[in-house]
C-alpha cells in the first residue's frame, strides 16, 4: 500500500504482479508513517489537523468511510491486530483498541514531536525529534505504568524510523546513524553518508534509505546504490526475505541479493509520502459489508479497560520493581514476608518456653 505526496490517493496492490486491488481517495498530505490498517479497514492522518479518515475495504467509491477528530495532531501511527498507537506532534503518545475505539493509555513521553513508532506483541518503540528512542512495555502501559524500560539515546538529531526485530531494536535518523539495540544498550552503531529517512529489517537484512536517494545495504554486506535524487520515504521486505520495496518517487522492487530493480509501481502521481506492508485483507475480495467496521477513536483514557491478552496471560502483568526501579512491595511478596515473620516468632516463642 502506497501513498502519493501529491494528491493524496491512497493505492492497494499486489508487489509481485502489480495488480491494483483497490483505490482511496480524498487524503490530504500524511507523513511517511501516517497511516495504518485497523479490522477492516485503514486509518489514516491528516497532516497539520487532529482530522482522521476511515477507509472501509471493500468500498465501491474509495471515499473515507468516516471522519473523526482528536484533541491532539498526530504525527506518526501503527497497529498491530487489534491495537492502534499514535505519537502526537506535542510528544505525547495514546494508544487504543481498535476494535471498541477505547483509549487504554495516555502520556508524555517525548520532549517534542513523535515522528517513529512500531508496536509489536509486547513492545512499543518510539523515536522523537528530541533524538531519544524509548522502548515502552505494553503490560506497563496497560497497568498505568507510563515509564520507559529503556531509554536510548545515541541520536543527536530526529529519530526518523523504529524497528522491533526479535530482541533487538533499530532506529535510524538524520545524523546518518543506524543503531542496533538490545535490553537497553547499543549493540552496534553504523554510520552512513546521509541523513536517514527509512528502514527495513528482518532476521538476514537490514536496509536504510537515504534523505539523498541512498538505499544502504548494512547486512548481510554492505552496498549502496543510488539511482534518484527523491528522498527514500519507506523500505518493506517481502516475507520471502528475497524482494525489497523502496518508496521514492516511485515504488520499486528490488532483488534483496543482487540489488537489481525488478519492477516499479508508478500510478501515483509526484513522489511517494508513505508506503506499509500489509496483509491481503479478506474484505477486498468479499461482498460489501453494510455494517460499521469502526468505532471512533476516543479522546480520553478508559481507567476501566484491561486488555484481553493481559487478562488471559499472554501478556504478563508487569513487576512494579523492575519496571519503576523502587522498593514497593506487592501484596503476595508482603504477605510472605509477614508469613515468614509470623514462623520466625513462633520459633523463637517455642525456644523460649522449652
Amino acid at each position: 500500500m502506497a501513498v502519493s505526496a501529491a494528491n493524496g490517493s491512497v493505492f492497494i496492490w499486489e508487489p509481485l504482479s502489480l495488480t491494483i486491488l483497490a483505490q482511496f481517495q480524498d487524503l490530504e498530505l500524511t507523513y511517511s508513517q501516517g497511516i495504518t490498517s485497523i479490522g477492516a479497514g485503514l486509518l489514516a492522518v491528516q497532516a497539520k489537523k487532529t482530522l482522521l479518515n476511515y477507509y472501509k475495504y471493500g468500498s465501491a467509491l474509495g471515499l473515507p468511510y468516516k471522519k473523526s477528530t482528536l484533541g491532539d495532531r498526530l504525527k506518526c501511527v501503527a497497529g498491530w491486530r487489534d491495537l492502534v498507537a499514535a505519537g502526537t506532534s506535542t510528544g505525547g503518545l495514546r494508544i487504543w483498541d481498535g476494535r471498541t475505539g477505547e483509549m487504554v493509555a495516555s502520556l508524555a513521553a517525548h520532549a517534542t514531536a513523535v515522528t517513529a513508532l512500531d508496536l509489536s506483541e509486547r513492545v512499543l518503540l518510539t523515536g522523537g525529534e528530541d533524538g531519544l528512542v524509548l522502548e515502552f512495555h505494553l503490560s506497563d502501559l496497560y497497568s498505568g505504568l507510563t515509564q520507559p524500560r529503556f531509554t536510548y539515546s545515541h541520536h543527536s538529531m530526529t529519530v526518523t524510523r523504529v524497528a522491533v526485530w526479535g530482541e533487538r531494536r533499530y532506529s535510524v535518523g538524520l545524523d546518518y546513524c543506524v543503531g542496533v539495540l538490545e535490553a537497553g544498550e547499543v549493540r552496534e552503531r553504523l554510520d552512513c553518508a546521509s541523513g536517514l529517512t527509512a528502514l527495513a529489517v528482518d532476521s538476514l537484512h537490514l536496509y536504510a534509505g537515504g534523505s539523498d536517494g541512498t538505499l544502504y545495504q548494512l547486512k548481510p554486506s554492505a552496498s549502496q546504490w543510488k539511482w534518484q535524487n527523491t528522498a527514500v520515504s519507506g523500505l518493506s521486505l517481502l516475507a520471502d526475505g528475497r524482494h525489497l520495496l523502496v518508496a521514492a518517487d516511485c515504488v520499486y522492487l528490488l532483488a534483496t541479493e543482487s540489488g537489481e530493480r525488478l519492477k516499479s509501481f508508478k500510478m501515483h502521481k509526484g513522489p511517494v509520502a508513505c508506503l506499509l506492508l500489509i496483509d491481503r485483507p479478506a474484505a477486498l475480495t468479499s461482498i460489501e459489508d453494510n455494517r460499521d467496521p469502526f468505532n471512533p477513536l476516543e479522546r480520553t483514557v478508559n481507567a476501566a479497560f484491561r486488555h484481553p491478552l493481559l487478562l488471559k496471560g499472554r501478556i504478563p502483568a508487569p513487576d512494579p520493581v523492575q519496571a519503576l526501579e523502587d522498593k514497593t512491595e506487592t501484596p503476595s511478596n508482603t504477605s510472605e514476608r509477614l508469613l515468614k515473620l509470623n514462623q520466625w516468632m513462633y520459633s523463637a516463642w517455642t525456644a523460649t518456653w522449652l
